[in-house]
């Protein structure tokens, strides 16, 4: 049975949904391509966008641009510059560039990245020839493409090896003539092997998350209540372990509320947990919902209340006054935007707000946004004091929670649904070893001993010498490159690595690309002046293409199957709860086996690496 990805069934539910070409196209590969030939869909390459890629194991490799142009409704040509082809466009008005678009220049670097990045033990000379790179035009004859596109290839000697570029056309296409175009896709390459071919099927698999993302949330009884319920007074509290669906619960909220027409917004301190709470409301309700809901982080709301209010200058003036002192900055923020909320109306007020994380907000931030609900509104705090990495946790006593509008228990959610059972209980000896009792609330499993057989987890700690920090972890990132594969529903877009130092997150970042070519998305602030590290974090996403780096606090409320897990310090009490917090951001799956590797020089943590029995030392 040929390996399809993402299943035909699931194409038209794609965040970026076939076009028309591609589905004519698709169609011509499935009827027409012998079984063994494996078809990609819109792959996730590295960042590369290919609309196809097709893998066989002795046959080769072959990439295709698919292009649904219509050459009668825009005039493109061939322009010189700089000795140079550019592909441009006329619409009758004006002439612009369309090089970023052109095929052929897409289709050359898929297939050097693929020879160079991808597939390693291809043979230096003749292992290149293991790989086609076409471009299709489904609802353009071939003579028409070719005459466009002559110079471009000419430029870059494609025209003489026709076999390795194939120029594909609507008459190919209506005739269901395969062979005519694509003889060398139905011959044994002997380049070619079933090694290398698992070699590109580990960048060709999408990621666990994006597979996710199309199907509904599997609720308990307990989180579908909270989501469709409210309280007497539309205060309600949640409290839970880490993995216990806190997040699934608020964002399921968010979305209910919002289908009912009601102006929502969702306020968290980490700026990254906006997108995963953004993902995760569309599988409650759908994308309509998700874009009825307001999203922001606590500081870029406190930045809307001020210039809607017209405090723009006295807002300005803060950030000019205390940009190095975060602690001064928000203790003056906060007191001013109590001071306006109290004297203004002018600023935008919500049915219903809810908090993520809430163990991240200072007391006096809740008192903020209880002035922003409407009268008879609904509040949600949902928080786990056991990873409390800011240290704020200690803030939110009973008093406090009396004074914010709460009374009666916290609801509690306390089994883990995200951990693998092995992983729960190497939480649970931390926890109890480096934790206060008073903010621990420890993840339990519901069915132990059955679930230890069904989520299966590769757990490996290695204790090093702080100088081997960036060499091991790029090991176990080589390693886990290994362990993708689609069987297990596993690519290496899945892979995320979480540092508990920016600076050893932008060494491995950079190291991982220079010297592997292994694109990363990381949240890294390189440039301070124009704060590119809180633009990277809003563009943090798990369905990116990419491997995943960022730091410990920034993916706190998210989980992966393939996890790097980087420790440099464990000398402070909020740096053991950040540890803490990335060790149960481990995802379960019945799909396969979920692996973290844990690279640890904090000396602190040897005694309980080698209590875990599952330590290697360095």
């Amino acid at each position: 049975m040929r390996l399809i990805s993402p299943p035909a069934a699931e194409h038209d539910s794609l965040r970026q949904r076939p076009t028309d070409g591609e589905k004519l196209v698709f169609e011509f590969f499935n009827t027409y391509l012998p079984e063994e030939w494996e078809i990609y869909l819109q792959p996730h390459l590295n960042g590369l966008k290919p609309d196809f890629v097709l893998l066989h194991p002795r046959n080769g490799i072959a990439v295709f641009e698919v292009k649904d142009w219509n050459l009668d409704a825009l005039h493109y040509f061939c322009e010189w510059s700089n000795d140079k082809p550019r592909l441009m466009g006329n619409n009758g008005t004006r002439t612009f560039s369309r090089e970023k678009d052109n095929p052929v220049t897409k289709i050359e670097l898929y297939k050097e990245e693929i020879f160079n990045l991808y597939c390693p033990r291809l043979k230096q000379k003749s292992g290149f020839g293991a790989i086609t790179a076409g471009i299709i035009f489904p609802f353009t004859e071939k003579k028409r493409i070719e005459d466009l596109f002559k110079p471009f290839r000419d430029f870059r000697n494609m025209s003489g090896y026709s076999n390795l570029y194939p120029l594909v056309g609507s008459d190919t296409i209506a005739r269901g003539n395969i062979k005519f175009d694509l003889t060398r896709l139905n011959k044994i390459n002997d380049c070619m092997s079933a090694e290398i071919a698992a070699d590109m099927r580990a960048w060709l698999t999408e990621p666990s998350f994006s597979k996710d993302q199309r199907s509904p949330l599997e609720l308990s009884s307990d989180q579908k209540r909270l989501i469709t319920t409210r309280t007497v007074t539309g205060y309600r509290r949640i409290k839970g372990s880490a993995g216990s669906g806190k997040s699934i619960v608020l964002a399921g909220r968010a979305a209910e509320l919002a289908s009912s027409g009601l102006n929502v917004l969702v306020c968290t301190y980490n700026i990254t947990l906006i997108n995963y709470l953004r993902d995760v409301s569309v599988r409650w309700k759908g994308t309509s919902a998700k874009n009825a809901i307001t999203w922001l982080h606590f500081h870029a709301l406190c930045k809307r209340i001020l210039i809607e209010s017209g405090y723009e200058s006295e807002y300005s003036q803060l950030c000019k006054d205390y940009h190095y002192d975060f602690k001064v900055f928000d203790e003056k923020l906060t007191d001013l935007l109590l001071t306006v909320c109290s004297d203004a109306n002018d600023y935008s007020v919500y049915d219903a707000i809810l908090v993520d994380e809430g163990q991240d907000f200072h007391p006096k931030w809740w008192q903020v946004l209880r002035k922003l609900v409407k009268p008879n509104g609904e509040m949600l705090l949902v928080a786990d004091r056991t990873q409390d990495v800011y240290g704020t946790a200690s803030a939110w006593t009973d008093e406090q929670m009396i004074n914010s509008g709460f009374s009666g228990e916290w609801g509690s959610l306390d089994v883990s649904y995200r951990m693998p059972p092995k992983l729960i209980e190497i939480t649970r000896q931390f926890a109890e070893t480096f934790l206060p009792e008073s903010l621990r609330q420890i993840p339990i499993s519901l069915n132990f001993e059955l679930d230890r057989y069904i989520y299966l987890c590769e757990i490996k700690w290695q204790q090093i010498h702080p100088n081997q920090i960036v060499a091991v972890t790029i090991e176990a990132v080589l390693d886990m490159m290994k362990i993708a594969n689609p069987q297990e529903q596993l690519a290496v877009a899945d892979i995320t690595i979480i540092v508990d130092s920016e600076s050893i997150g932008i060494n491995l970042s950079d190291k991982l690309n220079s010297d592997y070519g292994m694109s990363c998305i990381d949240t890294f602030e390189r440039d301070k002046q124009n704060n590119d590290g809180r633009r990277k974090k809003i563009g943090f996403f798990m369905g990116d293409a990419r491997v995943k780096l960022t730091t410990i606090q920034s993916f706190k409320g998210w989980e992966a199957r393939l996890l790097v897990l980087v420790i440099s310090k464990a000398n402070s009490p909020q740096g053991l709860s950040a540890i803490y917090a990335g060790l149960t951001r481990l995802k379960r799956s019945v799909n396969g086996t979920s692996n973290l590797s844990v690279i640890c020089s904090a000396p602190e943590l040897g005694s309980f690496a080698t209590s875990l029995k599952l330590t290697t030392f360095t």
